[in-house]
C-alpha cells in the first residue's frame, strides 16, 4: 500500500531547526508518511517542484534582529516574487513551526512571515504556525509536542492515507535518530608525541585552527549558504528568478570563506581587582571588508582539558592525536571547499562539537538511549526520551541553572552509555559561531578589527565555577595566535554624510560600535571629506565604577578635547548612594540633546541590560516633550518613524519601543464574502515611505485595488497624497479602484485636515472616500469590503476582465468561479490597522 509524499524543509543556523525537522520525518514514518528532508539551501535546487508537493512542512529559526538563516534567505526571496500567482500552491497542504526566543523584539518572526506568505500562495494551512521558545519552561519541545499532535489530526483529515494505513507503527521501530557520520582510525595513525600535556596542546596550533576551522566549515555549520553559488541555481526556473538581482556577498562572510585573524594586541580594561573582566582585542584581517556598525564573527575551539577528558570518556581508548578519517553517511549540503577527511581527534573535537559548553537536545539522550546498557540507566533515559518524561528532561537538562547541563556533565551521569563517535559527532551540539561588534574603524586601521568582550563567568546551583566557552578562549589567545573569522553586517549603520550629529548611548561593552564610530568621524576629519564637515557627537556611556569599569576613558577625553566629542557624559551607576543610569544622563543633558535633535541627529543605542533600551527610549521622549515641545503620544510616534526609516537605531534585540511599522513591502491575506461568493484579498502593504518607493513600484503593477492612506492628524500626508497618487496611476491598471482613506479618526481633537477637504480630493481624482480608525476599528471593515465590491462589480460589468492577469484578477483553483483579486494597501504614513489587528 503506498503512502503519501511529505515534504520537510528547514532553515537553522546552530542545529535546532534541523533536529526539529527530523524528529517530524521519524513521527511520520510512524504514521504511514515518507517524508523528504532537506534544508532550505539544498531544496533551492528543486525549487521547481514546490507546487507538486501536496503535503509540506516547514521549519525555521528566526536569528539576530528577526532575520531568517543564511540557508534561507535566497529561496525567501524567490517566494516574495511578485509575479507568484496567489494560487501556486493551491491544493498543497503546509505547516510551519518557527524557533525563537521571546526574549527577543522579534520573536518567531521568520515563522510568522513564511506562513502568512504560504497563506498568500494559495496553501491550506494545517492549523496556526508553531512557535518554539527557547525560553520556556521545556524550550522549544514544550510548544513542538502539542503541535506535532495537532498537525497529524489535520494533515490525516485534508491528505487522507491509503485505506487500511491508519495506525501508527510501534514506537520504537521508526524513532530512532539515524546516525550521519563515521569516524574511523586510519590506517597508518601517526604516533602522538610523548608528554600528555603536548597532545591537547596540539589542538591549539595554528595549523590545527586552520584544520579545524576547515572541518568546521563542512560538518559544524555546513549548511551555511554560500551565496555566490546560488547566484545561478540550477533546476529553479525563471518564474523563482534565483538570484536576479542579489547584492554580491563580501568575499568573507561565512564559515565557508573565513578570513584568518592573526592578534596583534589583547589588553585588559578593567581594574585587576575588579569583578568583570574586560578585555579589548586587536586583531590583524588582511583582507576584512566592513563598514563602521559591523561584527566580526569567530568560531571558537573548546577548552583542551574539556577535549581530553571528552576523548577520555568516549574516544575507545584513542588518544587525541590518534589521526581519523571522517565520512558522512548521510546526505548532506554542499559546501565550499574540499572536506578535511583526515585529522586528529583532538582536533575534531575541539574545533566541531561544544561538550563544555552547551546543554544537549533531546536527540543526544535518545543516542544515549540506544547505546546504555541495561538496567537503571536505560529505563531512566528511555522515560526522559518519552513523551511523558519531556517536562523532567527538561528539569534534568536545565538543572544547572538556565545555562543548562553540559555533554560531559549528562554523559558523566550515564556512565554506562557508550555511543561510537560517529553517533557523536552526529548527536552532540555544534560549535556555534559568536559575533562581537567591531569596534574600530577601517579608516583609523585599515586590515584590522578590533574587539570588546567580556569573559563570562558564573556559578552554578551546584557552586561549579564556569566561564563561557567563547569569551574565555578569546581571552587566552596571546599575540601571534590565529584564528578562523568573518565579517558580518550589523544593526547600527553610520549615517552616511558626516555632518549628520550622533547622539551615542552605550553603556558597558556595547561602546564598541561607538567607538567605530566615532574613529571613523575623527579619520574623515584627519583624512578631509570633499564637500562637508564632520560634525561632532554625543556620547552616553555607563559603568558601575569610574575607578573601575570606565572602558577607553582616555579615548573619551582625547576626543572631547578635538571637538569630535562635543559631549560625553557617565553614568557611574555605583559610585554614590542612589544609583545613575544614562537614561538619567539623557534627562540631565535634555537641552544639548534637544539641539542635536533639531540638527537631524541620528540616535543610536547598544547594550544588553534588559531595561536599557526602554529607558532609553522614554528620556528620549522626555526630551522631545520638555524641549521639543511634543505631545507624549505624538513623541512615541516620532520615535517610530525615526526607528523606521533608520534615524533611530538599537541592537539591544529584546525591546521595541513602539509597535511594529512596515517596512519595505509586507503581505497578507483575508477572504471577504461579496453577494455570496468568496473574494480573496492579497494585500501588499508598501508603508508609504520616501525611502522604499522605487521598491514599491513594481507592485502597482496587476493590483486591481489599492487604498490611499493618510493621517488626518498630520497634514504633510495629505499634502503627499497628489504625488502618491499619480506614482499608482501611473504604474497601475487604469481601471484599478482606488479608495481614500483618512485614518485617525478617533483623534479628530487633533485633526489638521478636514473631513471635507478629503472628500474634496476624492471628488476631484474620482475616488472613493472614508475616514477610518485603526484603533477602535471604524470603518475598518468597510473599507475593504467597499474595496472588493467595487472590484466585483467591475468584473460583473467587464471593466476588468479575469483572463488578463494585468488587471489582477484570477479565478480561485477549484473554487467554482470564486475570484482573487490583488491589492495594495498605500498608507500615506500610518497604516490602516496595526499588525495586531488582523486587517493588513
Amino acid at each position: 500500500m503506498a503512502s503519501v509524499p511529505l515534504l520537510i524543509i528547514y532553515a537553522t543556523v546552530t542545529g535546532n531547526a534541523e533536529d526539529v525537522a527530523e524528529r517530524v520525518a521519524r513521527e511520520a514514518l510512524r504514521r504511514h508518511y515518507t517524508p523528504t528532508v532537506m534544508s532550505a539551501h539544498a531544496f533551492l535546487r528543486a525549487l521547481d517542484t514546490l507546487p507538486s508537493w501536496r503535503a509540506v512542512v516547514w521549519v525555521a529559526s528566526t536569528t539576530g534582529q528577526g532575520e531568517a538563516p543564511p540557508t534561507l534567505r535566497a529561496l525567501w526571496r524567490a517566494l516574495l516574487r511578485r509575479s507568484l500567482p496567489p494560487n501556486l500552491l493551491a491544493g498543497q497542504a503546509a505547516a510551519v513551526f518557527g524557533l525563537g526566543d521571546s526574549g527577543y523584539t522579534h520573536y518567531n518572526v521568520v515563522a510568522k512571515k513564511l506562513y502568512r506568505r504560504l497563506e498568500g500562495l494559495g496553501a491550506l494551512m494545517l492549523g496556526p504556525a508553531g512557535l518554539g521558545d527557547d525560553r520556556a519552561a521545556g524550550g522549544h519541545e514544550a510548544a513542538l509536542a502539542p503541535w506535532l499532535t495537532d498537525l497529524w489530526h489535520r494533515l490525516r483529515a485534508q491528505v487522507p492515507l491509503t485505506p487500511g494505513l491508519t495506525e501508527a507503527a510501534p514506537e520504537d521501530r521508526y524513532t530512532r535518530p539515524t546516525c550521519k557520520w563515521t569516524v574511523e582510525v586510519c590506517a597508518a595513525s601517526p604516533s602522538p608525541p610523548e608528554g600528555a600535556p603536548a597532545q591537547a596542546a596540539e589542538a591549539g596550533s595554528c595549523h590545527a585552527a586552520a584544520q579545524s576551522a576547515a572541518l568546521a566549515a563542512h560538518v559544524a555549520i555546513a549548511e551555511m549558504e554560500d551565496e555566490a553559488a546560488l547566484a545561478s541555481v540550477p533546476g529553479a526556473g525563471e518564474m523563482w528568478g534565483v538570484g536576479q538581482g542579489a547584492t554580491p556577498p563580501h568575499a568573507h562572510d561565512s564559515p565557508a570563506r573565513p578570513l584568518t585573524a592573526r592578534v596583534a594586541a589583547t589588553r585588559r580594561l578593567t581594574a585587576p581587582d575588579h569583578w568583570q573582566d574586560v578585555r579589548h582585542l586587536e586583531l590583524e584581517v588582511p583582507g576584512a571588508e566592513y563598514e563602521p556598525g559591523d561584527v566580526l564573527s569567530v568560531l571558537p575551539r573548546q577548552d583542551p582539558a574539556a577535549v581530553v577528558a571528552f576523548i577520555e570518556r568516549c574516544g575507545a581508548g584513542l588518544a587525541p592525536g590518534t589521526a581519523v578519517e571522517v565520512r558522512r553517511l548521510a546526505p548532506g549540503p554542499e559546501t565550499a571547499g574540499p572536506t578535511p577527511r583526515h585529522l586528529r581527534l583532538g582536533d575534531l573535537v575541539a574545533g566541531t562539537l561544544d561538550v563544555a559548553a552547551a546543554s544537549p537536545r533531546r536527540t543526544f539522550f535518545e543516542v544515549l538511549r540506544d547505546a546504555a546498557g541495561s538496567g537503571l540507566e536505560r529505563e531512566r533515559l528511555e522515560y526522559l526520551c518519552s513523551a511523558e518524561g519531556l517536562e523532567d528532561l527538561a528539569t534534568y537538562n536545565q538543572l544547572e541553572g538556565e545555562r543548562g547541563r553540559t555533554v560531559l556533565e549528562v554523559l558523566q551521569d550515564f556512565p554506562s552509555a557508550r555511543p561510537d563517535l560517529g553517533w557523536l559527532l552526529t548527536a552532540v551540539p555544534r560549535l556555534a559561531p559568536r559575533a562581537f561588534s567591531i569596534a574600530s574603524s577601517p579608516l583609523a586601521h585599515p586590515g584590522a578589527a578590533h574587539l570588546t568582550l567580556a569573559v563570562v563567568g558564573w556559578v552554578t546551583p551546584f557552586k561549579r565555577r564556569r566561564r563561557g566557552l567563547c569569551s574565555a578562549w578569546l581571552a587566552g589567545l596571546r599575540p601571534g595566535d590565529e584564528l578562523p573569522a568573518w565579517t558580518q553586517r550589523g544593526a547600527l549603520r553610520l549615517p552616511p554624510d558626516p555632518a549628520t550629529p550622533l547622539v551615542l548611548v552605550g553603556p558597558g561593552t556595547g561602546v564598541a560600535p561607538m567607538r567605530a564610530f566615532l574613529q571613523h568621524r575623527e579619520a574623515q576629519r584627519r583624512h578631509g571629506v570633499p564637500g562637508a564637515r564632520v560634525a561632532p557627537s554625543l556620547l552616553f556611556f555607563g559603568c558601575r565604577n569610574v575607578d573601575k569599569d570606565c572602558l577607553y576613558a582616555e579615548e573619551w577625553g582625547r576626543l572631547r578635547v578635538g571637538n569630535i566629542l562635543s559631549l560625553y557624559s557617565l553614568a557611574a551607576s555605583r559610585d554614590q548612594d542612589h544609583k545613575i543610569y544614562v537614561q538619567d544622563r539623557i534627562r540631565e543633558a535634555a537641552a544639548a540633546v534637544w539641539e542635536a535633535l533639531d540638527r537631524g541627529a541620528s540616535v543610536h543605542v547598544a547594550g544588553s541590560a534588559d531595561k536599557m533600551p526602554a529607558d532609553v527610549a522614554s528620556a528620549l521622549e522626555d526630551v522631545l516633550v520638555e524641549r521639543g515641545g511634543l505631545p507624549p503620544e505624538e513623541a512615541s510616534r516620532v520615535l517610530q518613524r525615526w526607528q523606521a526609516t533608520g534615524r533611530y537605531q538599537f541592537t539591544d534585540k529584546r525591546f521595541q519601543p513602539v509597535h511594529d511599522l512596515t517596512i519595505g513591502v509586507e503581505f497578507g491575506a483575508r477572504m471577504i464574502n461579496i453577494d455570496g461568493k468568496q473574494i480573496k484579498l492579497q494585500i501588499w502593504d508598501t508603508a508609504g515611505q520616501e525611502s522604499f518607493r522605487s521598491i514599491t513600484r513594481s507592485y502597482y503593477r496587476g493590483a486591481a485595488g489599492a487604498l490611499l492612506v493618510y493621517d488626518i492628524t498630520r497634514r504633510e500626508t495629505f499634502d503627499h497624497l497628489a504625488s502618491w497618487l499619480e506614482d499608482a496611476r501611473q504604474h497601475a491598471n487604469p481601471n484599478m479602484t482606488i479608495m481614500l482613506i483618512g485614518n485617525k479618526a478617533d483623534l479628530s481633537h487633533r485633526r489638521a485636515v478636514s473631513t471635507e477637504e478629503g472628500e474634496q480630493f476624492a471628488k476631484e481624482h474620482g475616488l472613493v472616500f472614508l475616514e477610518t480608525s485603526a484603533k477602535t476599528a471604524l470603518n475598518v471593515e468597510e473599507a475593504f469590503i467597499g474595496t472588493a465590491r467595487a472590484i466585483h462589480d467591475k468584473i460583473a460589468s467587464g471593466v476588468l476582465d479575469v483572463s488578463n492577469e494585468s488587471y489582477g484578477i484570477k479565478v480561485g483553483y477549484g473554487a467554482g468561479g470564486n475570484a482573487g483579486a490583488t491589492g495594495i494597501v498605500r498608507p500615506g504614513d500610518a497604516a490602516v490597522a496595526p499588525r495586531s489587528g488582523g486587517c493588513c
